[in-house]
């Protein structure tokens, strides 16, 4: 099996490992094993939750019949013993996976690369070719955990608590990876309104750059031309001075557009905690198929009834839509 390079890569939450490990794995045409997706795919087995179930004495971070990992977490982060013993259950299905990929990069005569934290105290660490240890500072991470994961300052303290010590003398490279973070913020946009944009001048403060995508779905007719509405998004981005937006039109599947554009965060805009529950399972979905992470931002009180397809019913009897949408936007539509 160590026919091919199998390239490990290993760092704390919010170190920018997996953003590395895509990265190395397009570069080399590798194949990318992310074991955190694993783990994902394997809580969704009926025969894994039970496993789990039976272990924690408890079924209370179980929800709709999925397990929820932030309630999982909140048990498992408060007693090691527990963690550890979890982690050695599940290590033994996450093997028998590992095994089979490696197998079929070998077998395609294609490296690997493991993205996996708990790498070092495996079978695999041995087995890498290469050992990448990427960093990043405590402060810089914890800032992008608790936005991208949506926790609070104490769960992310009880996780790094739990969470494994690294000895850079184990590694072949230890990397500081600097990465422009990119942020992809999808929707039909017809129109584009206040409450979008909104959205996109928050985002544009955590993002080095944020992306609005233009979704084109040949089965729904269009109000608005999606190729005048990219322009009016692109002046209103100059009129609001967010030098790091850009704006794309793009049909297909908004996660392979977002890793076609490099971006690995998906933005989402929310007006209540009943948007959050419907947005969370398009999050898993996008965590699992795409290994795209998604970042909320909640739209303040005086947008939450703004909507596309209430400008639309506005226009339909000729009412005022003046402070809904941006100017250009207006400019284009009235």
């Amino acid at each position: 099996m160590k026919t091919v390079a199998i390239i490990g890569v290993c760092g704390k939450s919010g170190s920018g490992k997996s953003t590395y490990a895509r990265k190395l794995s397009r570069e080399n045409g590798a194949l990318l094993i992310d074991v955190d997706k694993i783990v994902h795919e394997l809580l969704e087995i009926e025969r894994v939750k039970k496993s789990v179930v039976k272990l924690l004495k408890t079924d209370t971070f179980i929800e709709n019949g999925n397990i929820n990992r932030k309630a999982l977490g909140e048990i498992l982060f408060r007693d090691k013993a527990l963690m550890d013993a979890y982690n050695l259950a599940i290590y033994a299905e996450i093997e028998f996976v590992l095994d089979r990929m490696l197998s079929a990069a070998e077998g395609g005569g294609v490296g690997a690369i493991i993205d996996w934290a708990l790498l070092p105290i495996s079978k695999y660490f041995d087995m890498c070719t290469e050992r990448h240890l990427i960093k990043k500072s405590d402060n810089d991470r914890q800032k992008s955990v608790l936005r991208r994961d949506d926790i609070t300052e104490e769960y992310f303290r009880r996780r790094e608590n739990n969470s494994i010590q690294y000895n850079e003398k184990d590694f072949d490279k230890v990397i500081e990876f600097e990465f422009k973070s990119k942020g992809f913020f999808a929707g039909s946009f017809d129109p584009f309104t206040t409450g979008h944009l909104d959205i996109v001048r928050q985002a544009s403060k955590d993002f080095d750059s944020i992306i609005v995508g233009i979704a084109v779905n040949s089965d729904k007719m269009r109000r608005f031309d999606k190729d005048s509405m990219q322009q009016a998004i692109l002046k209103t981005a100059i009129e609001y001075k967010m030098k790091n937006m850009e704006c794309v039109v793009y049909s297909g599947l908004t996660g392979d557009k977002a890793l076609e554009m490099e971006c690995y965060t998906l933005v989402r805009g929310l007006r209540d905690d009943a948007d959050k529950l419907y947005e969370q399972r398009i999050a898993s979905y996008n965590k699992q198929h795409f290994g795209l992470d998604t970042v909320y931002y909640y739209s303040p009180a005086h947008l939450k009834d703004v909507s596309s397809s209430k400008i639309k019913e506005l226009m339909r009897k000729n009412k005022s839509i003046e402070n809904l949408v941006p100017k250009a936007v207006h400019d284009l539509v009235r």
